[in-house]
C-alpha cells in the first residue's frame, strides 16, 4: 500500500490534511500527483479507456466564515480547470455539505435520494457540480438511511450525509453504487464511504529497478568462513590479466570476482520485518469492533448510551498512536476545523 499526503507539518495540530491510500496495482497506474493545499490533493491514473483524475478534498465546516469557504471552492475550481478535458474526473471527500432530496431544476447533477436538508455548503457544492458537469453519486442510489449516513455526532443522535463522491456526468453509467460501510473500524466519527466504479486501470510500463541487497559480512567473523572466502576470492582473481584493457576493465573484473565470492560464500542479509502493530493492540482492535457492531445494531438510544462516549480517548487510541509514530505512519481521518 502507498499513501500520498498533502497537509501541514507533522508538528502542527493537524486540523486539516488530505491523502490518498493506493493499492500496489493503483500505484503502478499512477501518472502524477499534486499536493494543492492542506485541503485538496489531486492524483492522475492511467486507464485503458481514458486517464482518471481523482481529487480528494476536505471542505470547511458549515460554521466557517464565508471567506474561508470561498477560498476553498476557488482552489477546488482552479484544480479542476488544470485537468485535461478528456480525463474522467472523480471528486471525493468530506464536503461538510448536506444536499437534501429536493433536486428541482438540478436533476442532471443531483438525484432524489440524498439525506437531510440542504445547507449553505450544500448550495456551494451544487454550484460546483453544475459548473463542472459532475453528478453526486450518493444521491442516485436508493438505500436505507442507515446506509447513507456518513457522519455521526458524539451524542450519537445527529446523523448527516456530508461525505460525497462526484463523477463526470458522461461517465455516470460507470458508477455502480455508493453507500457507507458502518462495520469498518477507522477510528473516526465518520463512516467509511465506498463507491463501486467500473473502470479498468492499466499498468504503466516503466524501466525495472533492481533492488539493492547487502551481503552478510557478519559471517566473516567466523575464522572458517573467512578462510573459505579468501580461498574462493583467490581462485577467482588468479587468472585476471592486467596487461590488456583499460583500468575500468580491470576494476570490473575485480569487482565481479568480489561479488561472485560474496554470493557464493556469504550470501545476502535477511532483514526480518518488524510488526508495526503488536498482538495486544490487535486484541483491543477486535474488542472495539465488537462495540461498534453493538452500536450499529442498537435499535434505541438507550442501547447506544450503554457504550462509552466516542470523545473519550481509549487505551487503544493511545496504543495505535504510539505504534504508528514508531513505524513512521501518519493517518488522520475526519478531523474537524
Amino acid at each position: 500500500m502507498t499513501f500520498i499526503y498533502s497537509g501541514k507539518d507533522i508538528t502542527d495540530n493537524h486540523e486539516s490534511g488530505v491523502g490518498i491510500l493506493m493499492t500496489t496495482k493503483a500505484k503502478s497506474s499512477l501518472l502524477d500527483w499534486h499536493p494543492v493545499s492542506d485541503r485538496i490533493i489531486m492524483a492522475r491514473f492511467y486507464s485503458r479507456v481514458r486517464n482518471i483524475s481523482v481529487i480528494q478534498c476536505y471542505a470547511p465546516t458549515n460554521a466557517a466564515s464565508t471567506a474561508t469557504k470561498a477560498k476553498f471552492y476557488s482552489h477546488l475550481q482552479s484544480t479542476r480547470q488544470k485537468i485535461k478535458r478528456q480525463d474522467i474526473i472523480i471528486c471525493i471527500g468530506d464536503f461538510n455539505a448536506q444536499l437534501g432530496s429536493d433536486n428541482t431544476n438540478i436533476e442532471p447533477w443531483l438525484g432524489r435520494h440524498a439525506m437531510g436538508r440542504r445547507s449553505e455548503n450544500g448550495d456551494m457544492l451544487i454550484d460546483l457540480c453544475c459548473q463542472n458537469d459532475l453528478i453526486v453519486g450518493g444521491s442516485i442510489f436508493p438505500h436505507k438511511s442507515c446506509h447513507k449516513v456518513t457522519w455521526v455526532s458524539p451524542d450519537r443522535i445527529t446523523e448527516n450525509q456530508i461525505d460525497h463522491v462526484l463523477i463526470s456526468r458522461n461517465w455516470r453509467r460507470s458508477l455502480l453504487d455508493v453507500r457507507n460501510k458502518r462495520g469498518a473500524d477507522i477510528n473516526s466519527d465518520h463512516h467509511l464511504v465506498v463507491a463501486k466504479i467500473k473502470l479498468k486501470v492499466a499498468k504503466i510500463q516503466r524501466t525495472a529497478k533492481t533492488a539493492s541487497r547487502n551481503f552478510d559480512t557478519e559471517k566473516l567473523r567466523n575464522p572458517t568462513t573467512k578462510q573459505n572466502f579468501q580461498d574462493d576470492l583467490r581462485n577467482r582473481t588468479v587468472n585476471i590479466s592486467y596487461e590488456e584493457g583499460t583500468i575500468e576493465d580491470h576494476w570490473e573484473s575485480v569487482r565481479g570476482a568480489f561479488r561472485e565470492s560474496c554470493q557464493s560464500v556469504l550470501g545476502y542479509k535477511c532483514m526480518p520485518k518488524k510488526k508495526w502493530i503488536s498482538g495486544a493492540t490487535w486484541d483491543m482492535i477486535q474488542a472495539r469492533q465488537q462495540k461498534k457492531e453493538q452500536i450499529n445494531s442498537a435499535q434505541t438510544l438507550e442501547a447506544k448510551d450503554q457504550t462509552p462516549p466516542k470523545e473519550r480517548q481509549t487505551s487503544l487510541d493511545r496504543s495505535l498512536s504510539t505504534e504508528s509514530r514508531a513505524g513512521g505512519i501518519f493517518w488522520k481521518h475526519g478531523l474537524r476545523s
